[in-house]
């Protein structure tokens, strides 16, 4: 089971108007138990233990010096905890210890993962256009935050590169209320119209509930249906305000939101840099070295993730055709964050690809792949691309010799368009192998092809006399 607690850090709404840049981001943990039963209550408890240990080190109080109260009064507090929880949670990510003293009454058998999604500087096009729904516009409302906070929730559980098939999960997510001044119409009148409530009014002010454990459920739900993950357990599904003045009891059921919420103030604190570039590796790396692993789960509330969602989804639905086209596609990206995707997301796609060996899903790559071949929206490099990734898995797999045949058909018209012709040559070859299993008509356009490939190689005579095999066949 994996547990996900997470928190936020940022103007999502733009009221502040600071005029400074500032990263917008939703992060936390993803704590994995491994399968060991009671590891993730343990695990809450030893989190328990270490938060009060460095409460008493620091004489600040726990848990309230987490976070600055409503009035401030304990900023210098809040300080000197994070301070400390800053220096010694690489400690107690990696060992499971405190100042070299255990913590926790029961071994931990988990392991953590920091995770993250931040917005890029675009975010992502389809959501703020004009054009956009304002039920979804991410410049309406409070509707960025929620996007965001959707998209990371749907990356950890549906679209994780390190469990693609995460069976169960127990949530820990944070409300989130916006207050808004009673007198201004307009923007109360917006968060009404697209179905948000105020839950209170202090004052002039009116606080508007934006993610609450309804919202988050209509997203899941609808996740579930689309990915056909109706078999996924939900062990806990907890959406609540953190609760800072919680009694000793209490604090325990609070530790992995304690946890997230400190990890966003850390992450934020030390961030380098005045672009969202500089903070995302600034981010990566603070990462790594918290928990001391580099397979933490950061990713951009940008274009290029609905990139990786795409071919995720279409990997998982055995599309294998359309998981490479969408990689390929990526390339020709300009998101900024296309080259960090590159490094850390989709080559673990074209791994788990060449790893299948579902014959008939191969075989309808295949198909496609010819199909592409033979259509007059192709594009040279995009057919190599899906030969050298298809390759593989025809040489490997079982499939039949007619698929084969026209796999080396299509790999002939690829690398005839691109002008190699010793690699098509090598395709054609292999053609004529698996030439019983086709159609005369099929072998024909081969061999059509094959003149192409002469004429590119300078053998102009033999050409000449293929292709005055081809017609006479053709003619009578």
């Amino acid at each position: 089971m994996i547990t996900i607690a997470l928190d936020e850090n940022g103007d999502f709404e733009g009221f502040q108007q600071s005029g400074q840049p500032e990263s917008l981001f939703i992060a936390g943990i993803v704590y994995d138990d491994k399968g060991h039963e009671n590891d993730a209550w343990n695990e809450m408890q030893r989190l328990d233990e270490y938060f009060r240990a460095v409460a008493s080190e620091v004489e600040c109080h726990y848990p309230i010096d987490l976070h600055m109260n409503h009035k401030g009064t304990n900023g210098y507090n809040v300080k000197r905890m994070k301070t400390e929880l800053q220096a010694t949670l690489p400690e107690f990510f990696q060992q499971g210890t405190y100042q070299n003293k255990k913590i926790g009454k029961y071994p931990r058998h988990g392991s953590y993962r920091i995770a993250m999604m931040l917005k890029s500087g675009i975010g992502k096009s389809i959501l703020n256009r004009k054009s956009t729904s304002m039920l979804v516009n991410d410049e309406y409302a409070s509707n960025l935050y929620m996007n965001m906070a959707y998209s990371i929730v749907s990356r950890l559980v549906f679209h994780n590169p390190y469990d693609l098939h995460v069976s169960k999960v127990k949530f820990d997510l944070a409300t989130r209320q916006v207050p808004v001044k009673a007198d201004d119409t307009e923007l109360c009148n917006k968060y009404t119209k697209i179905g948000y409530k105020y839950k209170n009014e202090e004052g002039d002010i009116r606080f508007f509930q934006v993610a609450n454990d309804y919202n988050y459920r209509a997203a899941l739900d609808r996740k579930l249906l689309e990915t056909n993950r109706l078999d996924l357990e939900i062990d806990r599904f907890s959406v609540r305000s953190i609760l800072y003045y919680a009694d000793q009891e209490k604090s325990k059921q609070y530790t992995f939101l304690y946890l997230a919420d400190t990890i966003c103030a850390i992450l934020n604190h030390n961030k380098e840099g005045q672009s969202v570039t500089e903070w995302q590796e600034s981010f990566v790396k603070q990462a790594t070295q918290l928990n001391g692993s580099s397979q933490n789960l950061i990713f951009m509330y940008d274009d290029i993730d609905m990139a990786y969602e795409q071919a995720v989804t279409a990997y998982q639905q055995k599309d294998y055709f359309k998981a490479l086209s969408v990689l390929f596609a990526s390339k020709q990206s300009r998101s900024e964050f296309k080259n960090y995707y590159w490094e850390q997301w989709f080559p673990k796609i074209e791994e788990w690809i060449s790893q299948v060996n579902d014959v008939d899903a191969i075989e309808e790559a295949v198909r496609q792949f010819a199909k592409y071949a033979n259509s007059n929206l192709l594009k040279q490099d995009e057919l190599v691309y899906l030969h050298t990734h298809l390759k593989p898995l025809v040489e490997k797999t079982k499939i039949d010799k007619r698929s084969q045949y026209i796999f080396y058909d299509a790999s002939v018209t690829a690398y005839n368009h691109i002008g190699d012709s010793q690699m098509a040559e090598q395709c054609f070859e292999i053609c004529k192998r698996f030439a019983k299993y086709c159609h005369v008509e099929e072998y024909l356009l081969t061999l059509k092809r094959r003149v192409v490939m002469l004429n590119d190689q300078y053998r102009y005579e033999e050409a000449l006399s293929l292709a005055k095999k081809y017609l006479n066949t053709r003619t009578n």
